[in-house]
């Protein structure tokens, strides 16, 4: 049995099964990371030297990445592959960097590790609403309902708990989410998004629902029971905390521009929908990693991406659920289009996945729907509402 005497891995090992000098440049790169990593000791190398090794690694890493054929003989060897660190690196070469890639459809079908076509999967850009499973008590996430005339700025931001009183009328039905507006647009990423539609940057929305229908079951009611109050800078002024029992724990929410993924018409292989449905599981892991994990918490392989869905704001529904007949024939009885230009939005696509847990039904969302020129005119008085489950 041979060996590589630069790493002393040996021939065992099911990378270097694989006889390819790319790969063993990539593997020379990472030996040289591993061996000066200036987080185990920061006077191993010097800051110019370990950029250098850097650099290094990236070109080997590029080259392995634009080898299709390779690329597919790590996919196979992976399960092989028990090495913690092995795996790591695989996961940098094989996993699509989405929060590296802008939102768009070109940018990720041009990355080549992505094999779809434009007609196979559907793109769209949507603000990622992550809720943190966080100690409410240490950081309180009511302080901001406090109006203090001398400070301008405020992050209302939150999913559950009890929304932010003031001189507006609330519904009596169940409190979901608020989004302060002002604090979603100072983040460069989600701003720059924004500037993109016609959403106010400005304000507050509030997400209430009855949780018990939709526009479907109980059309009888304004928008199936949704109800989503916007409420101006201007009245915020005169905001307080609101006085009540909260139906669900608050949670913080972070939120982060990621694309999010649909089937295409021409969707019709297997291989195409598991890229599809890879490509959410990779979009739903990237905005979740971050806060998912507690400090001195054990991360798990970076190939076992089971964390919960995150809600989105605009965007595209839920992969697995029909653009059907019925959707559309609800839109346009309850919302017509007042042009030939105006056009339905996803404003809200809640997951039932943690803070909501089991609210719509088991793996359920709830969708909320708005014509693109009410969104213009901030006019929130007329919205659609969908539970979606599977």
């Amino acid at each position: 049995m041979s060996t590589n005497t630069g790493t002393g891995e040996s021939a065992a090992d099911p990378l270097w099964d694989i006889p390819s000098a790319t790969l063993a440049h990539l593997r020379a790169a990472e030996d040289q990371l591993r061996r000066y990593d200036p987080l185990v000791d920061p006077l191993a190398v010097s800051v110019p030297a370990w950029n250098a090794l850097q650099t290094r690694w990236n070109r080997a890493a590029d080259a392995v990445i634009h080898d299709a054929e390779l690329m597919a003989e790590l996919r196979r060897a992976l399960p092989r592959v028990v090495n913690a660190r092995d795996r790591r690196m695989l996961a940098q070469l094989l996993l699509v960097p989405l929060d590296e890639l802008p939102p768009e459809a070109e940018a990720i079908l041009s990355d080549p590790r992505v094999s779809l076509t434009a007609d196979q999967v559907e793109v769209v850009p949507a603000i990622y609403l992550v809720d943190h499973d966080g100690d409410p008590d240490s950081v309180s996430l009511y302080a901001a309902d406090d109006t203090h005339p001398d400070e301008s700025e405020h992050d209302l931001t939150r999913m559950g708990g009890l929304p932010t009183a003031g001189p507006w009328d609330r519904p009596d039905t169940v409190f979901l989410l608020q989004i302060d507006l002002s604090t979603l647009c100072q983040a460069t990423a989600v701003h720059a998004f924004i500037a993109t539609t016609v959403m106010p940057t400005e304000g507050l929305l509030q997400v209430f629902h009855t949780t018990t229908g939709d526009s479907r079951t109980d059309s009888h009611i304004p928008g199936g029971g949704a109800t989503v109050l916007y409420v101006p800078e201007a009245l915020l002024a005169q905001r307080s905390r609101a006085d009540g029992e909260a139906l669900f724990p608050v949670r913080r929410i972070s939120m982060e521009v990621l694309p999010a993924f649909r089937f295409g018409p021409a969707a019709t292989t297997d291989e195409a929908f598991a890229q599809v449905i890879a490509l959410q599981t990779r979009a739903d892991t990237i905005a979740r990693e971050a806060t998912w994990y507690r400090e001195g918490d054990a991360r798990p392989d970076p190939f076992d991406e089971a964390l919960p869905t995150s809600s989105r704001m605009l965007g595209s529904q839920w992969f697995d659920f029909d653009a059907s007949a019925e959707t559309r024939n609800v839109l346009d009885a309850d919302l017509p289009l007042r042009s030939p230009r105006d056009r339905h939005i996803l404003l809200f696509d809640v997951s039932g996945d943690t803070a909501f847990d089991g609210v719509f039904g088991d793996d359920a969302r709830l969708e909320i729907w708005i014509r693109e020129s009410d969104l213009a005119a901030r006019d929130f008085g007329q919205v659609v509402s969908f539970i979606r489950g599977t």
